[in-house]
C-alpha cells in the first residue's frame, strides 16, 4: 500500500474463473463479465475459491488527481461516485452488448501499457479512462442492492460476521462474543466464513486491526504509538510491534516517521 498517495480508484474486471471479492463488509461472488469499482478506501482482496479454473481479470487502477482536472473540464466529475456504490452493496447491471463494449473498451486501455509514457500517450490514457466511465455510466440497466442479486446464505453469514468485527475491533474480542451475538454456533461461523473469504475469524479481525492502526499512525500524529494499539485492540503496544514489523517489515515508529517525511 502506497500511504503517502492518495487511495487508488480501481476498475476491475472478470475475464475468466470465478472468485469471492470482499470489499469492506460486503461479499461479491464474481462471474466473467462482473465489474466493480472501488474507491480504495476500505480493505478489499479476493478469493478464487476454485483452483480447477483459471481466474483472469482486468485492473485499471488511478489517482483522483491524476483524473480530475479533466472530469472536472468536461462537467462530469459525478464520474468518481460511481466509485463508492460497491462499497455501499449496490451493482450495477448491464445488456449483454454493452458488457462486451465494456470488455473491449478494457482491452484498448490495457493494451496502452505497451506505449512508451509521453505527454500524448498520457492525454490518450485520460481520455479513454474517461469515455470508458462515461460508458459505464450511461450504459446501465439499474442499479440493484447486491442482496438482491446475490442471494446466499452462508454470504449473509460472512457479511454479518464482517460487520461485527467493523463495529468491535477495537475491543478484546472473541469468535465467541461474535458466535453470541450473531446467535449461531462457534464452529458454523468458523466454517463458514472461511467457506466464503478465505481467511479465519481471528485471521481476518488481526488483519483489519493492523489496517486500521496503520492508517492511524499517518493521520493521528500527535498519538503515542501505545495510544494507537490499545485504540485499535491489542493487548499491548509490544505486540502492535510484533505483528507490525512481521507483516511490514519495520516497527511502527520508523514507518510513521519515513512517511511523515
Amino acid at each position: 500500500m502506497d500511504f503517502k498517495e492518495q487511495p487508488k480508484f480501481e476498475m476491475i474486471l472478470v475475464h475468466a474463473g470465478n472468485c469471492r471479492y470482499l470489499v469492506g463488509n460486503k461479499i461479491y461472488p464474481l462471474r466473467p463479465g462482473d465489474l466493480l469499482l472501488l474507491d480504495g478506501k476500505t480493505i478489499q482482496s479476493a478469493y478464487v475459491f476454485d483452483e480447477s479454473e483459471t481466474y483472469e481479470r482486468s485492473i485499471i487502477q488511478f489517482h483522483s488527481k491524476w483524473l480530475q482536472p479533466l472530469l472536472d473540464e468536461l462537467g462530469v466529475a459525478y464520474l468518481l461516485d460511481l466509485f463508492s456504490e460497491n462499497r455501499n452493496g449496490k451493482i450495477r447491471l448491464f445488456s449483454k452488448e454493452d458488457a462486451e463494449a465494456i470488455e473491449h473498451s478494457f482491452l484498448k486501455i490495457d493494451q496502452l501499457n505497451d506505449l512508451t509514457h509521453n505527454y500524448k500517450h498520457e492525454a490518450l490514457r485520460k481520455t479513454m479512462i474517461t469515455g470508458l466511465l462515461l460508458r459505464i455510466d450511461l450504459s446501465t440497466v439499474a442499479i440493484r442492492d447486491k442482496g438482491r442479486i446475490y442471494k446466499d446464505e452462508k454470504i449473509k453469514i460472512a457479511e454479518d460476521v464482517l460487520t461485527y468485527i467493523f463495529k468491535y475491533y477495537r475491543d478484546a474480542i472473541a469468535i465467541e462474543d461474535i458466535a453470541n451475538g450473531l446467535e449461531l454456533s462457534k464452529s458454523y461461523i468458523s466454517h463458514v466464513f472461511k467457506e466464503m473469504t478465505g481467511f479465519s475469524i481471528m485471521n481476518y479481525l488481526m488483519r483489519y486491526r493492523l489496517l486500521a492502526s496503520t492508517k492511524a499512525l499517518l493521520t493521528e500524529q500527535t498519538k503515542s504509538i501505545k495510544e494507537i494499539a490499545y485504540e485499535h485492540g491489542f493487548e499491548s503496544d509490544a505486540h502492535f510491534s510484533r505483528f507490525f514489523k512481521k507483516n511490514f517489515g519495520q516497527t511502527p515508529n520508523r514507518f510513521r516517521k519515513s512517511y511523515s517525511l
